[in-house]
């Protein structure tokens, strides 16, 4: 029943790497017609439901080519005037609704959520929409933080690399000679020396790994489609 065009058959592929552009087939027209309970839209979170990816999750983007989820993936629409969208991902992904999730899994060899039934069933944190508003800013501005720290890090290694390759090449040429020591005493030590530079690289690793690590919720019943 595969075309080369048509309506799109949204897969797996697209939550496990959150990317809803990635295509492989289509249908007719007629069977997009016969499968309209399946049709996917704008806004909707498509979600694996197989195997080792169970429970990946992305949000189809606005412009998206109009198709149905294949039988790997479940389509699950919110109630946004109870519910928003980012707070939704961040709830999703988080580690306990993931370890929550293969807790309602089916199958012992692969893993299978079975339907939105199940699903619906299991507990949300149901916050305010103010108070969802806000957690989404805190988290993104936690992440950006950490995004920056990563860059310091990744800033501070090169310069260690570019730092230890001259010293080495000055150390076979026969230059790291006592005046050279005396014209160069922050490298040798003080706070831009190697050895505070790594102390600060390793501080500041930890940080980005205290950052990066989601905070527990208390979870409530939540309504929604």
């Amino acid at each position: 029943m595969f075309v080369e065009s048509g309506y799109k058959v949204y897969e797996q592929y697209c939550p496990i790497n959150d990317d809803c552009s990635f295509v492989r087939y289509y249908i007719t027209p007629e069977k997009f017609e016969e499968l309209k309970a399946f049709e996917v839209k704008d806004g909707d979170f498509l979600i694996s439901c197989s195997g080792v990816s169970l429970g990946r999750i992305t949000q189809v983007p606005t412009g998206s080519e109009p198709g149905v989820i294949n039988q790997a993936l479940l389509r699950v629409r919110l109630n946004n005037h109870i519910y928003d969208d980012k707070f939704f991902k961040l709830v999703f992904r988080s580690p306990e609704f993931q370890k929550a999730i293969f807790a309602n899994s089916t199958g012992s060899a692969i893993p299978n959520l079975k339907g939105v039934k199940e699903l619906k069933s299991m507990l949300l944190p149901h916050p305010s929409m103010a108070e969802q508003t806000e957690i989404v800013r805190r988290v993104d501005e936690l992440f950006a933080h950490a995004d920056r720290i990563e860059q310091q890090v990744n800033n501070a290694l090169a310069r260690v690399n570019n730092l230890t390759q001259s010293i080495l090449a000055k150390a076979f040429r026969g230059e790291l000679t006592e005046q050279w020591r005396k014209d160069n005493p922050e490298l040798i030590s003080g706070e831009n020396s190697a050895e505070a530079l790594l102390k600060r690289i390793q501080a500041e690793r930890a940080a980005v790994a205290g950052k990066k690590k989601p905070r527990k919720v208390v979870k409530k019943a939540a309504d929604g489609d």
